[in-house]
């Protein structure tokens, strides 16, 4: 074994030769050997990073067995479009990767910010004449799927150093606080308001706005709200960002995901020209969660993001640039896939969002916000149980549904449904939840098993709703 040893007065001077095992002191050995590790100390910045909604989902995946009424599991919790195989990619994607991968120039690295010609499929994505938008292949980042887009934007855009804060909705996506967490910034939850449709409570938010706020995170439509923001309510808040010189992070990845009547748009395209970095990918309007590509637009003003985008920019070399086979196959999926698909899609999670709606509508002790686009609703179960937390475990252990309690997103008293599932799913899993709900306002409980104390980020139901 050979050690590179360094030596000479002066590093300008150094000159170097290779130690052998001859030079090292053998009687040194049987003391390291006699040596014990102590207990080594993690970063803080990786143990004070968790994903609440994984924890619980996982922490069930053990249990995904039969009951002993032999009920199977029913899953309206993660905002997976693939896991009951009821909405099918479409053919033009598929045959994109298969051609990707037997072209034979999918297999080496891509450059960190992705492929030329990816980033341009996505510019063009974006461009709207009509709307004066214009996005150069230049404003495009390649992302390992919208969650590493979102994770890039906020460590680029907010510094603890200078203890700045990101302001959050409430409700809101996990992961948000889980980025923010990780990052070591100060959080701000602004309200979403449910009784109008979870629209942002604009004056919450413009008072949580102060000289050492770096960005406004907002989510349209929206997990878990199930919310569209109509354009002049999109105006407001960029007029409110614009007016205090706070960027926006635009959380967009269900952007198109609005029922009948409705439409929302990119808030890059708004008449108020804030600085906006908006966050997407395929993951959800393809149904490709698995094949983790996203993206990052920058949509500057006076090129005001001129320091952040370089920031993007080295970041995105942390990872050596994403996916190459996908990213190969992303003009063509974004060209060839067609308009009619997707519409199917929108069709399908319509037709289950007003089934479910109605059906949660006969259901003692419930109220459901009826959802505007999305895969998503929030259910208010305070009158069957006012911790949420408890409510949850006990649709799984009586009834084995899985939901997402409110305390998750922010909103204690709420559950949030994933309605993406097949139509008889959907009807047993309401069927179900009736049962449990009437048994549990009648006082015929069970016991129950699950413990979400498991959850580290959680702790005990009784803690975390006191």
């Amino acid at each position: 074994m050979r050690c590179l040893e360094l030596s000479g007065p002066a590093p300008a001077m150094a000159s170097y030769r290779y130690a052998t095992l001859d030079d090292l002191d053998m009687n040194s050995r049987e003391v390291v050997e006699d040596v014990e590790f102590s207990e080594v100390v993690p970063a803080v910045s990786a143990m004070r990073t968790s994903n609440k909604i994984r924890e619980i989902v996982e922490n069930l995946t053990s249990s995904k067995t039969s009951n002993e009424e032999g009920k199977e599991v029913i899953s309206l919790s993660i905002g997976d479009p693939t896991t009951y195989g009821n909405l099918a990619v479409s053919e033009q994607a598929r045959r994109a990767v298969a051609d990707a991968v037997m072209s034979g120039l999918a297999n080496g690295y891509a450059p960190s910010t992705g492929l030329k010609t990816a980033r341009e499929a996505v510019a063009k994505y974006y461009t709207d004449p009509k709307k004066d938008l214009h996005v150069e292949p230049e404003d495009v980042i390649l992302t390992s799927g919208c969650s590493h887009a979102l994770q890039m934007t906020v460590t680029a855009l907010v510094d603890p150093s200078r203890n700045q804060n990101i302001l959050l909705p409430r409700p809101g996506f996990p992961l948000y606080q889980t980025i923010a967490e990780h990052v070591g910034v100060e959080i701000r939850e602004y309200p979403l308001d449910p009784d109008r449709d979870w629209e942002v409570d604009l004056d919450a938010l413009d008072d949580l706005i102060d000289s050492k706020t770096a960005a406004v995170l907002i989510n349209n439509p929206s997990n878990p709200c199930g919310s569209v923001y109509s354009e002049t309510h999109l105006e407001k808040i960029a007029s409110i960002c614009r007016k205090r010189r706070v960027p926006i992070i635009a959380d967009e990845i269900y952007n198109g995901f609005c029922f009948t009547g409705l439409d929302s748009p990119w808030m890059g395209s708004l008449r108020v020209k804030t600085p906006i970095i908006s966050v997407g990918g395929i993951s959800k309007k393809y149904l490709v969660p698995g094949w983790r590509l996203g993206w990052l637009v920058i949509h500057d003003v006076g090129n005001a993001l001129k320091k952040v985008r370089m920031g993007l920019e080295r970041l995105a070399t942390l990872i050596v640039g994403p996916n190459s086979i996908v990213q190969t196959a992303l003009p063509k999926i974004l060209a060839d896939v067609d308009e009619p698909w997707f519409q199917g899609v929108i069709g399908t999670l319509e037709d289950n969002a007003n089934f479910v709606y109605e059906r949660l509508k006969s259901i003692p002790g419930i109220k459901a916000v009826r959802p505007q686009g999305s895969m998503f609703m929030l259910v208010n179960v305070r009158e069957v149980n006012p911790d949420d937390l408890i409510f949850a475990r006990d649709c799984f252990d009586r009834q084995r549904i899985i939901v997402l309690p409110g305390t998750v997103f922010g909103v204690p008293g709420y559950v949030r449904i994933t309605f993406s599932a097949p139509r008889h799913v959907l009807m047993e899993a309401c069927d179900r939840l009736k049962e449990y709900c009437e048994e549990t306002i009648s006082g015929e409980t069970h016991g129950t098993g699950m413990d979400f104390s498991e959850c580290s980020s959680l702790g005990s139901p009784a803690i975390v709703s006191s």
